[in-house]
């Protein structure tokens, strides 16, 4: 599994670029994420992973 990340603090938006072909966003407004191209991811255990690890750093890079 490869991934590209990016956290636009400005947007409150993530970017993922997974395996290199597949950009998945979440937006955050307030403290519920929108997730964007998730359903794209086709292991159900990544997917779970990423959306865990979106909201972890969004938690922490929030408030920064």
């Amino acid at each position: 599994m490869c991934f590209e990340f990016d956290y636009n603090a400005d947007s409150e938006e993530i970017t993922i670029i997974y395996d290199g072909s597949c950009v998945l966003r979440v937006d955050f407004d307030g403290e519920e994420p929108t997730f964007h191209n998730f359903n794209k991811v086709e292991d159900e255990d990544v997917e779970i992973l990423l959306k865990k690890f979106c909201r972890q750093v969004y938690s922490v890079l929030s408030v920064c």
